[in-house]
């Protein structure tokens, strides 16, 4: 896996994506084209020959030494005793508990 790579060398064209809050723009991506190192922003789609993989808004990608593609969500604070924030806590102490 070369290291150092820019997402900006694996731009290959752009998408329109429909939610639920209305289209958003989003670059595509080269999969095979993304070094060690490279980070993406959601929106985005990374393609590759056998998968599709979906960034969204608050989410990054980034590529792992070994090749991997490891995506993490940005988690907003919510005001402390919502229901809310009960559940995003237990599912960030649920996948921090599994590194």
């Amino acid at each position: 896996m070369p290291i150092g790579g820019r997402a900006a060398d694996a731009l290959v064209g752009g998408v329109e994506l429909s939610t639920a809050s209305g289209w958003i723009s989003a670059p595509v991506y080269d999969r095979s084209r993304l070094g060690a190192g490279a980070e993406i922003s959601g929106p985005a789609v990374v393609t590759q020959l056998d998968s599709t993989t979906l960034l969204l808004p608050g989410q990054t990608g980034r590529v792992h030494r070994l090749g991997s593609l490891i995506v993490t969500t940005r988690v907003e604070e919510r005001p402390a005793g919502s229901a809310e924030e009960d559940v995003d806590r237990s599912i960030v102490q649920g996948v921090q508990g599994r590194s």
